[in-house]
């Protein structure tokens, strides 16, 4: 997401009285003034009143019509025109400028970019005009630095892609911005930026794309703690859409998925998850001297502890033993017995 450097323009029209134009362009202004004067539908010529560069000129002019949208000075929301004098806009443009330069201005200004974003995206269905505008907005607060705005922007990016599938090229287009905005995200200290990133490079059919960014959203994650809950679903649910099923992308597995693959096969036992995904879970995240040993492991302890009580109290040791064994074999008669039981009702 490239910052845009240009200028941001007042123009007025004689046949235009109470009124001027607020633009931003790439060119010389007096360019974009006769481009706008050629026009057939425009009986006299614009005249250029004042211009300011930017580094951000897409950004500053957003902030500017912001501004007198709240004053209530734009008659139409689709129109770059405003009704203030030349020199009113004038002074706005240049205390923007000054603004943008001011850590607390820019905070300011991005933070108004995310609720006015957010009140769009919680909407119950937003239009797509609506969509394209919170993203846009979210753009201009990740580009002020704001730590919500590249993750928001990025899910509106999907979810306005995936609605102009109809349009590839234009789909193509806004998968690509919410890509940059992910990563943005990732660079910033939230990994999952990465992961979200990841399924995008899937979505266009980019797996090698996809398993460089998975890696880095895993290398972002703490080996040495164990996985939030929300990142332990999180994880589970990608493994299972887009390994186990979906696309079926199968990378040499992470040391995190290693290091915490209990975890991971705990928690889908837990949410029951399909049989089948849990035997291939265990197959992918976990060797097979991890498996042997989680399954030694509180045999061996028993055992160790048996053996020193033996040695200590041997009497004690063999009654507990013989105790253990009789409990286990009443435990699996009573199984077997019900088994039988339950085998004996379905033939009647």
């Amino acid at each position: 997401m490239d910052n845009t450097f240009g200028y941001v323009y007042v123009l007025t029209n004689p046949s235009i009285p109470g009124q001027v134009k607020i633009g931003m362009t790439q060119k010389r202004p007096e360019r974009r003034s006769a481009e706008l004067s050629a026009a057939t539908g425009v009986p006299e010529q614009f005249q250029v009143a004042y211009y300011r560069s930017f580094e951000d000129a897409a950004l500053a002019e957003r902030i500017v019509h912001s501004v007198l949208e709240e004053q209530g000075l734009r008659p139409g929301s689709n129109r770059e025109f405003f009704s203030l004098s030349a020199e009113d806009a004038q002074r706005l443009i240049d205390q923007v400028g000054e603004r943008l330069e001011d850590a607390e201005s820019t905070r300011e200004f991005a933070e108004a970019f995310v609720t006015k974003a957010q009140t769009l995206l919680e909407k119950p269905k937003p239009l797509v005009s609506e969509l394209e505008e919170a993203l846009t907005l979210l753009e201009h607060a990740t580009s002020l630095g704001d730590p919500l705005a590249p993750m928001l922007g990025g899910d509106a990016a999907w979810d306005l892609a995936r609605r102009r599938k109809a349009r590839p090229e234009v789909a193509s287009m806004l998968f690509g911005r919410g890509r940059d905005l992910f990563e943005i995200a990732g660079d910033r200290g939230t990994p999952r930026g990465f992961a979200q990133s990841a399924r995008i490079a899937l979505e266009l059919g980019n797996p090698g794309v996809f398993i460089d960014l998975w890696n880095r959203y895993l290398n972002g994650l703490p080996d040495d703690a164990r996985p939030s809950d929300d990142e332990r679903d999180y994880i589970l649910g990608m493994l299972f859409a887009e390994f186990y099923t979906g696309a079926k992308v199968r990378p040499v597995v992470h040391a995190y998925l290693k290091v915490h693959s209990k975890v991971f096969r705990d928690r889908a036992k837990g949410l029951n998850a399909d049989p089948d995904f849990q035997k291939w879970l265990e197959s992918y995240v976990s060797t097979l001297e991890q498996r042997i040993l989680e399954r030694i492991k509180v045999p061996a302890i028993v055992l160790g502890l048996l053996v020193v009580l033996f040695i200590i109290k041997p009497v004690l040791c063999i009654g507990l033993v013989a105790g253990g064994a009789f409990v286990f074999g009443v435990v699996g008669y009573v199984r077997k017995a019900g088994r039988l039981a339950g085998r004996f009702r379905a033939r009647e």
